[in-house]
């Protein structure tokens, strides 16, 4: 037979208006605390006031004394104009951080989103059932300004009067009348708008600075996106001023000023600016100034018209003032500085003439000299013999028609045929003509064209050099040569040159189709020492090679007497060719600061601290007049040479690089004492590369060396090139002295490493990585060493942000510090265990939080932004320069982040214990686990974009001496950069993941890869309070989770059993069990063993990987008697997946099971497999085989899901039967008649349900009649009854689920505890126990459809339901109240739900959690945190006439009322004959939840009696109740009331139901009774008298012990009614009397006083 079905009676309720008072809460302490994230607590009605960020994190805990959750409803906020909220979703209950659950906070992100510096907001916490938490948020912070200039951009400070190349308030040499403009950053890093309110300037010397009309806005920074006169720059962000500099006409010397910037920071930001005037007397190329007639070069001296390029004056910046004029505008030359016209980067004066367009120069009175003439131009296209005539340069000899006197390229005259190059002087035909012709040649680079005569004294013709060298030429000398001009005949003899033209000869039209960048000219032919140092300038100026070719053929020299040998071709031999270089000479006026030889395209630019489309877009300066850096290749080819091996660990594999056969040799040279050239920028065209090709495991590099062998110990950096954007490659460095360079190819090498750094060691990165000033995240794994005292750097960028550990090991955070030994941050934890540690520092928008192992050490408000910063970041180690490297770690680092975004807390743990990846998404890219995947469904990195992610290093991926940068900037990390010694790479240790090695004890160290290094997973953090609950873990082996319960993040269970039990008991279903808790992702292909009470927790959002093919085992026990029934369900089903193949994140389905396809016979639970059979003979199970394999007899094998109360509801199943999971089932037990004691242990194995599991409980499926279902808990581990029924409770209700009230808020557990033997229906013995919110009731059986004897079950469902075990719900409901005073008109079924955050670790403590079977041999199971609310209970227990026994039960819950609350108050299911329950609102209740026990409460009893007899009503049990308070039945009909605090409440009782006349209540009446007292002052009286009625003469015999004399008295019925009168007597009286049975007062008057004495007639 089946059990019987729950019998919900349909009582319609009248609506009670509900009135809920508020008084006496403000006295009460709130049931939450909050909390700056990290830092100080909050109080109601607190102001919280910040004077730095905008935004402030807040973490709300449940405050209660109990382990009652903690429900917060909202969280708003007053001013939503100025402020924004984020915050955990909410609803959100929270768990008290000592009880069960994981919910254990809330945390939320108030933000000012205005700007506004005095914005303020009430931020209004509601809470259920309880007063809002209100406190106010303020912003009172203020702008901070901060200027920036230079390339990279340097620091400007305010009141600087020092003006530097380096921040670029120094604006160089500037000739008069050139303008200069440079930009200056203004970045806000305060808290609120900085306001810009005028721009002006101060002058301090000279003339010449202003400040442009507009300031420029991001992102565009151009005009049209200016703004002026009043500009605002929010937090965070930044403008550019423009300073220009106009140098003024007749200005000299230094020309200063001061530039005001007034704002809102600090009223006004000052700074010094300076530029020199470019002196026109001192200087001459080379440094030669005798004889100097001319000098025109196009970076000094162009006058353009204003808005055009073209040029109306090109100024002679000699000491003649030559210069070179055009007044028509038609015909002036254009004014080019741009990448694609210039001449190495110099700009260029271009003329154009095609007999259209006419284009030249002019000087009508001197400047053109024919003893030694310098020109530098690029012709527009290639000059052979047979191009048209194109006169660059000319001057007159007789002024006759056709004077053809100049130089230029191609059919320049009559008197030669083919010539390319030439000079002529006078007119070609006449009679007067010399020239001097290079036939046969073309030219169509840049070069340095000189003519100069061809002796000194006296000359008898002209020599032409290109580059240098000397051409061989042809002549024509129709008269005696003689120079152009003429001398003084007196003294001092001066000798004067002729007018000049640029682009045209005397009286031709215009011809020159080309580039001029320089002209200059002498009186006399230049010395062969000074023509030198003149071709040296030009040639280092240009990108050309002294030499017939591409070789040089002497040395270059600087304008320097003594030490000028910048470029010796001797010392250089086999590198001198294609030689360029960069340099600063002050008496040439050079300041030549990129470089690249203009011989071939595929060759190096090395340009000053960057390479920039021009050289003077570099606004870079040298610092000392002197500094050259010069180089020349060997010109071998760019293909593959020979192969290095860079050692960068000891003893482990090196990097490898294969060079081209090109190489470089680099020579620094400097006048000043302990000058340099510092850092300079090569770049190489990609195509340099094209039969030099790379894979895609493979960089192109730059490879520095020490000498030209490139040895592998020769070598000091291989450095990883990076695209510009343009088509080139690009990297910096610093040469120093004389080095050798190539390129090369390096290979990735791909290894698991970290860094160790000892003393001297280091690692450099890029400069221009910077931060995000408003929120930013660095985060390190760190090996310290704890025997160190001294301060050691993670790691910086330079002095002003620093991650540290001081002297007592803890980590300090510097931001800005002016004084180096006060930190802006100090940790409360020291890394002093020499084990590893993950730290993570978090500023976000004013507050920085430190986090080590994912632990908030704590957090720190008022942190103003760190202004911008180009040190160059530096690991290990405190890199200011290269010579001045401090505080090394000494230690080791791996897994190096920094974010462009503040990461939260749950990030922070989420990427511990894994490596990350770019991951796309739909061609965007975002941030990957390597470990967890990206798809998992709790991922909470799962929508950072990859390109917040500044730099990263896993020290996994090495080229040559570099660590890979995995961010899209590639920032790599330079071992060591400038010194050999490379080994500073260590094998890895920390724990990406924790993975098995060995099989053992969880808490040992042999157990996992690097475990005596690390702390162990979920060990205890460096607080001493906190556990690590977020790791992630692999296993591999046979691991035992030894004497602790084991929280991670994550598992992936590759192989291997991991066993989860309390080693100090035995290993079988009796052991008391661990937990295991996963908060996010569990990959199963081995086994997880939970032996006895062990179980598996998952928490909201954790996932089981749809591709797990392993299993978990866990024991459940049922009775071993084959005659009674337990309510089961299934906590696993099939295992799917494939064991050799990883996750990828998809989620599992929990899928149906059978029972034969998880259930096993756990006799022996070390080997269940194949144990347990099936038979559908119902006596299957009533004659157990012999041996230990046992047989369930699938007859009695049903479920359930139908109308209330109908039997025919039942439906039979065997054991292949599909069930839902969750769906519940019976089953008999296997031995026959074995005591009702003895247990058969089983074994459920199959892959764990997890997540969201619904149930239909369709009221349409029964016609829209009430519905009850058959289900269980569906989990392998216990559930929280209470959250299962707030999550099937609607909003309205006072629960959390948003599609209505899916049951009555009762469950509903069978317990079949009468020992008969029978499978007949009625002869069971048994009933449902009943649980609520309130607690639980035992089962009495009372079913008239079994043995309804009206005895009671000894079990009380807890609080946690445990695995597998079954219970009814219904929706048997109508008409009630709910929590919010609105009415509940019926409860509208639909899925019933499970959830992860229902389940908890409860071990069948026989109280908490049972497992409605026989006697429990678990019942002395203790939790040593039980987790259960503390909830005052009152059980009481009634007996009947006839023997039927009920127990009931109150309870106090603060969320309950005095009326009906759905959850809170539990319907009778199953009424006897005589019966008692609490009544209210027409409703009869096992279980009744109020707010609370005070005196005056008052709680209605009902009782029904079948038969007339005694009724008792005693106290069962007390939970959490004060020992000291009384507790009373209270009769209506008498007044009076009977104390049961030590003795049940016995009366007489007529057959029929009392509703009205009896209560429980906490006080007593005037009249009150106690079954041996009602009288505190009559204890003495009536322990002196004896009562004893004689039923067999029925007669009442008193005797006064301690009284003499009675007055008289009376024989009461219970009701008060007088049976009989007692006269007056002495000492004894018998009274003839006859009465029923029932309950009498003895009534006396005696001379002690009044007595009265209750007895009881059987």
């Amino acid at each position: 037979m089946k059990t019987p079905t729950l019998n919900l009676l349909s009582t319609k309720f009248l609506c009670l208006f509900l009135m809920i008072t508020m008084f006496g809460y403000s006295q009460d302490p709130p049931d939450i605390n909050v909390e700056i994230l990290g830092g100080n607590a909050v109080f109601q009605n607190d102001d919280v006031l910040i004077n730095a960020g905008n935004s402030i994190t807040f973490r709300i805990t449940n405050n209660r004394t109990d382990c009652d959750k903690v429900k917060i409803e909202e969280i708003t906020l007053a001013n939503t104009t100025e402020f924004s909220i984020s915050t955990d979703k909410i609803p959100k209950n929270v768990d008290n951080d000592n009880c069960k659950g994981k919910t254990k906070y809330i945390d939320f992100v108030v933000t000012n989103i205005s700007g506004n510096c005095g914005a303020t907001t009430d931020i209004d916490i509601l809470i259920k059932k309880d007063p809002n938490f209100v406190f106010t948020f303020s912003i009172s912070g203020s702008p901070i300004i901060n200027v920036l200039g230079g390339s990279p951009s340097a620091d400007i400070l305010n009141n600087s009067t020092t003006t530097s190349n380096t921040n670029g308030t120094f604006y160089g040499v500037v000739d008069e009348g050139v303008s200069v403009t440079r930009n200056f950053v203004v970045a806000n890093t305060g808290s609120c708008s900085l306001n810009i309110t005028s721009l002006s300037v101060t002058p301090v010397v000279g003339s010449g600075f202003s400040v442009a009309s507009a300031i420029l806005m991001p992102p565009l920074y151009n005009v049209s996106t200016s703004q002026f006169p009043t500009v605002t720059v929010n937090p965070g962000s930044y403008v550019v001023i423009r300073v220009i500099f106009k140098a003024p006409v007749g200005g000299v010397g230094t020309q200063e000023a001061t530039i005001n910037i007034s704002n809102t920071a600090n009223t006004t930001f000052s700074f010094n600016v300076s530029a020199e005037m470019f002196n026109y007397n001192i200087p001459g190329p080379g440094g030669v100034t005798a004889d100097f007639r001319l000098w025109l070069k196009s970076n000094r001296g162009i006058t353009k018209n204003l808005y055009s390029p073209k040029v109306s004056k090109w100024a002679d910046i000699g000491t003649n003032g030559k210069d070179a004029i055009q007044d028509i505008k038609s015909k002036q030359p254009v004014y080019i500085d741009n990448a694609a016209s210039n001449i190495n980067f110099n700009p260029v004066v271009k003329f154009e003439n095609n007999g259209v367009t006419e284009q030249y120069l002019e000087n009508k009175d001197n400047g053109f000299y024919s003893q030694d003439v310098f020109i530098v131009m690029i012709p527009d296209a290639t000059m052979t013999g047979a191009s048209s005539k194109n006169t660059i340069f000319a001057g007159i000899a007789s002024g006759n028609t056709g004077d053809m006197t100049g130089i230029g390229f191609g059919d320049y005259s009559s008197e030669f045929s083919d010539e390319t190059l030439s000079y002529n002087q006078d007119v070609p035909g006449g009679g007067y003509y010399n020239g001097e012709a290079e036939l046969s040649s073309s030219y169509s680079k840049a070069g340095i064209i000189n003519i100069r005569n061809n002796a000194f004294s006296p000359p008898t013709g002209q020599e032409i050099l290109y580059n240098s060298n000397v051409l061989t030429t042809s002549s024509v000398n129709k008269i005696a040569f003689d120079n152009v001009g003429h001398t003084e005949v007196s003294e001092p003899y001066t000798v004067f040159g002729t007018e000049y033209w640029i682009g045209k000869n005397f009286d031709t039209p215009g011809s020159l189709n080309g580039r001029v960048a320089e002209i200059f000219t002498f009186a006399e032919r230049v010395s062969d020492a000074n023509r030198h140092k003149i071709e040296s300038y030009l040639a280092i100026k240009y990108g050309i090679t002294l030499g017939a070719a591409t070789e040089a053929q002497k040395d270059y020299l600087n304008s320097f007497t003594t030490d000028n040998v910048v470029w010796n071709i001797s010392e250089n031999s086999g590198y001198n060719f294609h030689v360029a270089g960069i340099g600063r000479d002050d008496n040439s006026d050079l300041n030549q600061k990129q470089s690249k030889t203009i011989n071939i395209a595929n060759e190096v630019t090395i340009g000053l601290g960057g390479v920039f489309t021009t050289n003077s877009a570099n606004i870079n300066d040298f610092e000392d007049n002197g500094d050259f850096l010069v180089w020349g290749s060997n010109n071998d080819a760019f293909t593959a040479g020979e192969s290095n091996a860079i050692s960068i660990i000891d003893g482990g594999t090196p990097t490898s690089v294969t060079r081209i056969l090109r190489q470089w040799k680099i020579v620094e040279t400097n006048q000043a004492v302990n000058a340099d050239v510092e850092t300079v920028y090569i770049s190489i065209p990609e195509d340099a590369f094209s039969s030099f090709t790379k894979t895609s495991n493979e960089e192109y590099v730059l490879i520095v060396a020490d000498n030209d062998t490139f040895s592998n110990s020769a070598i000091i950096d291989v450095v990883p090139l990076k695209s510009d954007g343009t088509g080139n490659l690009l990297t910096w460095y610093d040469f120093h002295d004389t080095k050798y360079f190539t390129f090369g190819r390096a290979a990735k090498l791909t290894e698991n490493h970290a860094i160790s750094i000892d003393s001297g060691d280091y690692l450099v990165g890029e400069s221009t990585l910077n931060l995000n000033i408003n929120d930013f995240t660095i985060s390190a794994w760190v090996q310290a060493d704890a025997l160190q005292t001294g301060t050691r750097t993670i790691m910086a960028k330079g002095r002003k942000l620093q991650l540290r550990l001081n002297g007592s090991h803890k980590i300090e955070v510097m931001i800005d510090n002016d004084d180096d030994n006060a930190p802006t941050f100090t940790s409360s934890m020291a890394l002093n265990d020499n084990k590893w540690h993950q730290i993570t520092f978090v500023y976000n928008s004013g507050t920085i939080f430190l986090y080590i192992d994912g632990v908030l050490d704590k957090s720190e408000q008022n942190v103003v932004a760190p202004s911008p910063n180009y040190n160059h970041f530096s690991l290990g180690a405190l890199y200011i320069d290269k010579s001045n490297i401090i505080n090394p770690f000494l230690g080791k680092i791996d897994e190096v982040y920094v974010w462009d975004i503040g990461l939260n807390e749950r990030q922070v743990r989420y990427l511990m214990n894994q490596e990350i990846e770019r991951f796309e998404v739909s061609g965007a890219y975002f941030v990957s686990g390597k470990i967890l995947p990206q798809a998992a469904l709790n991922n909470p990195i799962l929508a950072i974009p990859w390109n917040k992610l500044k730099a990263y290093y896993d020290f996994n991926s090495f080229y040559g001496s570099t660590v890979e940068g995995l961010s899209d900037s590639r920032n790599f990390l330079r071992l060591k950069y400038l010194r050999t010694d490379k080994k500073l790479v260590d094998k890895q240790a920390i724990p990406v993941p924790y993975k098995s090695i060995a099989s053992s004890d969880w808490g040992s160290a042999s157990t996992w890869l690097n475990g005596p290094d690390n702390v162990l997973p979920n060990a205890l953090s460096l607080d001493g309070l906190t556990y690590i609950d977020w790791n992630i873990v692999e296993t591999n082996h046979n691991i035992t989770s030894g004497d602790k319960n084991i929280t991670v993040l994550a598992l992936k269970s590759n192989e291997g059993e991991l066993t989860i039990a309390d080693p100090n008991d035995a290993q079988d279903e009796t052991n008391s069990g661990q937990s295991l808790t996963i908060t996010n992702y569990l990959e199963l292909d081995g086994v997880i063993d939970l032996v006895g009470e062990s179980q598996l927790i998952q928490t909201e959002g954790s996932i089981v990987d749809a591709d797990s093919g392993g299993y978990i085992e866990r024991d459940q026990q049922g009775t071993a008697n084959g005659f009674n029934y337990n309510y089961w369900t299934s906590s696993v089903g099939p295992s799917l997946g494939n064991k050799v193949t990883r996750g990828t994140g998809i989620t599992a389905t929990n899928t149906n099971y059978t029972i034969e396809g998880v259930l096993n016979n756990g006799v022996d639970s070390d080997n269940y497999e194949g144990g347990l059979g099936f038979d559908s003979s119902p006596n299957a199970g009533t004659i157990p085989p012999p041996g230990l394999f046992r047989v369930i007899s699938s007859y009695w094998l049903y479920k359930f899901y139908g109308a209330s109360n109908d039997y025919n509801s039942w439906v039979s199943i065997n054991e292949s039967s599909s069930l839902l999971p969750g769906e519940g089932f019976t089953m008999k037990g296997t031995m026959g008649d074995a005591p009702i004691s003895e247990q058969q242990n089983y074994v459920f194995k199959g892959l764990p349900n997890n997540g969201d599991i619904t149930l239909a409980l369709d009221k349409a499926s029964v016609g829209g009649g009430e519905v009850d279902r058959l289900i269980g808990n569906p989990y392998p581990s216990a559930i929280d009854a209470t959250e299962f029924i707030l999550d099937n409770l609607s909003v309205e209700d006072g629960g959390n689920n948003v599609n209505g009230t899916v049951f009555n808020g009762a469950l509903y557990f069978w317990d079949h505890f009468g020992e008969q033997n029978s499978h007949v229906l009625k002869d069971y013995v048994g009933g449902y126990a009943t649980r609520n919110l309130i607690g639980g009731a035992v089962a009495i059986s009372n079913d008239s459809r079994i043995d309804n004897n009206g005895a009671e079950g000894s079990k009380i469902p807890g609080q946690f339901i445990p695995v597998n075990q079954g219970f009814f719900v219904s929706t048997a409901l109508d008409g009630f109240k709910n929590d919010y005073d609105g009415t509940i008109t019926t409860v509208v079924g639909g899925d019933i739900v499970f959830k992860n955050s229902q389940r908890v670790f409860a071990r069948e403590d026989g109280s908490t959690s049972l497992f409605l079977k026989s006697t429990s041999k678990k019942d002395k199971i203790t939790n040593s945190n039980s987790g259960e609310k503390v909830t005052p209970r009152i059980k009481l227990m009634y007996s009947s006439p006839l023997g039927y026994h009920r127990q009931i039960v109150l309870g106090v819950n603060d969320k309950a009322s005095a009326g009906f609350d759905i959850g809170f108050d539990a319907f009778m299911a199953d009424i006897n004959k005589e019966d008692m329950y609490w009544t209210f609102n027409n409703g009869k209740f096992v279980i009744q939840g109020v707010n609370n026990f005070n005196d005056d409460q008052e709680f209605p009893l009902g009782l029904i009696v079948k038969q007339g007899g005694i009724i008792k009503i005693k106290i069962d049990n007390l939970e959490n109740v004060d020992a000291n308070k009384s507790f009373y039945i209270k009769d209506n009909l008498t007044g009076e009331t009977y104390q049961i605090n030590d003795s049940p409440f016995e009366t007489y009782l007529e057959a029929g139901t009392y509703e009205d006349r009896f209560k429980l209540v906490f006080q007593p009446t005037s009249k009150q009774i106690n079954s041996k007292i009602l009288s505190n002052d009559q204890v003495e009286l009536t322990n002196k008298v004896s009562v004893f009625y004689d039923s067999d003469i029925s007669s009442l015999e008193i005797d006064l012990i301690d009284a003499n004399n009675a007055y008289g008295g009376a024989v009461l019925n219970i009701i008060g009614h007088q049976i009989n009168p007692i006269k007056a007597f002495e000492k004894h009286i018998s009274i003839p009397l006859k009465v029923s049975i029932g309950v009498y007062i003895i009534q006396l008057e005696t001379d002690k006083g009044l007595i009265k004495k209750k007895i009881i007639i059987n």
